[in-house]
């Protein structure tokens, strides 16, 4: 029997269920999939691990690239004025730790890989997976609050309720999208149409760069994922 235990937040009332989900990141830079990686948490490799993309944009690439089966997402590669190789067709997505064009990367893992047919292959990995309704899974999205702040809502609210009403995704998830900022505790505040949302969770992380510059305290990030992998939005 499964525990459930009741607890209400802002706009939502949600339920903790203890179950075990699939941890998958999607942006808007490698923050998640590192963490993950160092928890033992990142059980496959994925599209979004090691990419950087716009935060205003994040949601409408997740959408198109799904939409579409990703069949753009490594065609007509070419470098950005920062030097890092994107697809015309995604100017705001950086491959930001691997060069497709020659075929070199920072990552050791992937060494001696061809890049184009490993990130095609997470693609359709990526695709298999939200395509099983049998899949748990969480995903896990992080931006910084200030970034945040200053986006278009009504653009941002847009596609995120397109992807959380995604016909393509046929597994049970849930999204995190976790609202970063360095040291300093703040105030959560977004814009409430954000409520409305049914699978999406925001809420706030501070990154101890004391620990590490670009990816804070591996605890920190352990105690945010016992608590929001233990909720279930109702439906």
């Amino acid at each position: 029997m499964r525990k459930e235990i009741v607890n209400y937040y802002k706009f939502l009332e949600i339920k903790y269920i203890y179950n075990i989900y699939m941890y998958i990141p999607i942006g808007t830079n490698c923050h998640p999939a590192m963490n993950l990686n160092n928890l033992k948490l990142r059980t496959t490799s994925l599209p979004f691990d090691w990419l950087l993309v716009n935060p205003l944009n994040i949601f409408e690439y997740l959408n198109n690239l799904i939409n579409t089966n990703f069949s753009n997402f490594t065609k007509d590669l070419i470098y950005n004025n920062r030097n890092k190789v994107i697809s015309k067709n995604y100017p705001y997505s950086e491959f930001f730790h691997h060069d497709l064009i020659k075929n070199i990367t920072d990552k050791i893992e992937m060494k001696n890989e061809n890049l184009v047919d490993m990130m095609n292959r997470r693609g359709e990995r990526f695709m298999k997976i939200i395509k099983d309704n049998e899949n748990n899974i969480i995903f896990l999205n992080t931006m910084m609050y200030d970034t945040f702040n200053n986006l278009d809502h009504d653009k941002v609210y847009n596609d995120i309720y397109q992807f959380e009403n995604n016909e393509y995704i046929k597994c049970n998830f849930r999204v995190i999208i976790y609202l970063m900022n360095n040291d300093i505790d703040f105030n959560l505040d977004i814009p409430s149409k954000y409520y409305n949302l049914k699978k999406v969770i925001f809420t706030k992380y501070i990154r101890d760069t004391s620990i590490s510059k670009n990816y804070g305290n591996i605890e920190d990030f352990n105690k945010l994922l016992q608590i929001y992998s233990n909720i279930e939005i109702n439906k």
